[in-house]
C-alpha cells in the first residue's frame, strides 16, 4: 500500500487514483472508513476507481471483478506487480529523455547568453550515437552522444565575459552532461557517455565541424565508421544537423566500398568482444554470440558495405543479402532472433536494472515477460533463447568465415 501511495503521489495531475492513494503517503494517514456516511461513500467510490485503474494496468484484457471485495482480493494479488508499476514511470521517463535534453540545452544556451554572450559562430548540434541514435533505448540505457559546433570563422563570444570558441562549446557541453546526469527525486534518468567522440576520451568534448569531417575522412578507425551507422542529430542547430546527415551518408558510401576490409575488421572486433565479456547467463539478451550486440554489429557491417543511411537493423541485414554474404533464410532467421531477444531485453530492463533471475521472478514479472515474447513458460522461453542465439551465431560465423583471406 505504501508503494502504491508513493507511486501515485509522484504522478502528475490530480487523478482520482492520486487523490485516494496519496493519503497513505502521510505520516499519519486517515482511515478510509469515516463516521460520516457521505465521506464513507465517497471514499469507497474513490477506492473502487483506484483499484479498477490498477487492475486494468496489471491485467489488461481480463474480466473486471464484479464486486467491491472482488476488487480488493484482486488488488491484494497484485503485490508482486508493484515494482513493475513503479518502473512504468521510468519507461515514460525514457520517452521524454530527448525532450528533457532539448529543454536543458535551451536553458543553458539562454544562461550563457547573459554571461558569455551568444554562441560564437552558427551554433552546435547534439548527435545521438549507439542505442540513442538507433532509437533502441531501454529504461537503463546510457545516452551516447557527441557534440559538434560550427564556428563559421568566429574566434570569441560577444558577452560580458568573452570566451574563445573552443572553451565556450566545451563548457556548454559539460553543462549539458551535468544537467542530464543530475540526480532527481526518482534517481538519475540517464547517464551520458561521450566516448564515441573523435579521439575518444583523449579528444575535446565538443568538436568543430571541420575537425569532425577531417577526422572521419583521414583518422577514424573502422569501428568508428561502423558507429556512424547508428548516428543521427537529436537536437541543436538544425542546419548543422542537416549537414551532418549529408556528410554521414556520403562517408558511409565511400568507406564501405572495401567489403573485404570491412568483413575482416568486423571478424576481429567480434573476436575481441567475445574474449572481453561473456554473457551473464541465458537471460542476457544483449551480450554474447548470436545475441543483440552481435547481430547489430553484423548488421552495421551490412549497412556500411551497402552505403545505407538507414538506422534499422533489418536494412543492414538486407545490405548483406544484396552483397551475397547471406541468403534470405539467414536474414529471416537473424531478424526473428533479434526481435525476440529485443523483447526479452526490453522487458527484463523494464523490470530491474539487475540481471534477470527466473527462479526469483514474481508472478507479475513472469507474466509480463511471457506476454511480451508469446512464450508459454519461462523454461520454454529460456530454451528458445538459447536456440535462437546459437542459430544466429552460426549464421554470422559462416558469413565471416575466411574473412581476411579473400583475394
Amino acid at each position: 500500500m505504501s508503494d502504491a501511495a508513493a507511486f501515485y503521489r509522484a504522478e502528475e495531475g490530480s487523478s482520482t487514483e492520486k487523490v485516494f492513494w496519496s493519503q497513505y503517503a502521510e505520516a499519519e494517514h486517515p482511515v478510509p472508513l469515516s463516521d460520516q456516511l457521505k465521506q464513507l461513500v465517497e471514499l469507497h467510490k474513490a477506492a473502487e476507481q483506484a483499484m479498477k485503474g490498477l487492475i486494468v494496468r496489471l491485467w489488461p484484457g481480463e474480466v473486471m471483478p464484479g464486486s467491491y471485495f472482488g476488487l480488493v482480493r484482486r488488488l491484494v494479488d497484485a503485490c508482486p506487480w508493484i515494482e513493475v508499476i513503479k518502473h512504468s514511470a521510468c519507461i515514460e521517463g525514457a520517452r521524454r529523455a530527448l525532450a528533457h535534453a532539448k529543454v536543458h540545452w535551451g536553458k543553458m544556451d539562454a544562461e550563457k547568453l547573459v554571461k558569455d554572450g551568444p554562441p560564437p559562430g552558427k551554433g552546435a548540434a547534439v548527435i545521438g550515437m549507439g542505442s540513442l541514435g538507433a532509437g533502441r533505448l531501454t529504461s537503463s540505457s546510457d545516452l551516447d552522444i557527441i557534440v559538434i559546433y560550427e564556428a563559421d570563422g568566429a574566434e570569441m563570444s560577444q558577452g560580458r565575459r568573452p570566451l574563445a570558441t573552443r572553451p565556450y562549446y566545451a563548457r556548454l557541453t559539460q553543462a549539458l552532461v551535468t544537467a542530464v546526469n543530475a540526480p532527481m527525486a526518482e534517481g538519475r534518468l540517464y547517464e551520458l557517455d561521450m566516448r564515441l567522440r573523435p579521439s575518444g576520451n583523449q579528444g575535446p568534448v565538443a568538436t568543430s565541424w571541420p575537425a569532425f569531417q577531417a577526422y572521419q575522412q583521414d583518422e577514424a578507425w573502422l569501428w568508428e565508421h561502423l558507429a556512424l551507422v547508428r548516428a543521427r542529430p537529436v537536437c541543436g542547430l538544425e542546419s548543422l544537423g542537416a549537414k551532418f546527415r549529408a556528410f554521414r551518408e556520403a562517408l558511409l558510401v565511400e568507406k564501405g566500398q572495401d567489403l573485404a576490409r570491412t568483413r575482416q575488421g568486423v571478424a576481429e572486433m567480434r573476436a575481441k568482444i567475445a574474449a572481453a565479456k561473456a554473457p551473464n547467463g541465458v537471460w542476457d539478451a544483449k551480450i554474447g554470440p548470436g545475441r543483440l550486440q552481435d547481430i547489430e554489429l553484423f548488421s552495421q557491417m551490412g549497412a556500411l558495405s551497402a552505403g545505407s543511411a538507414s538506422l534499422r537493423v533489418q536494412a543492414g541485414l538486407k545490405g548483406l543479402l544484396s552483397a551475397g554474404i547471406v541468403d534470405k533464410a539467414a536474414v529471416d532467421s537473424l531478424m526473428h532472433a533479434y526481435r525476440q531477444l529485443w523483447a526479452v531485453n526490453l522487458s527484463t530492463r523494464f523490470l530491474s536494472d539487475k540481471p534477470f533471475e527466473a527462479e526469483r521472478a514474481s508472478e507479475g514479472a513472469s507474466q509480463l515477460l511471457l506476454r511480451e515474447t508469446g512464450a508459454k513458460s519461462l523454461v520454454s522461453l529460456a530454451t528458445e533463447l538459447q536456440g535462437l542465439a546459437q542459430t544466429a551465431a552460426a549464421v554470422i560465423d559462416k558469413a565471416l568465415q575466411g574473412a581476411g583471406n579473400e583475394g
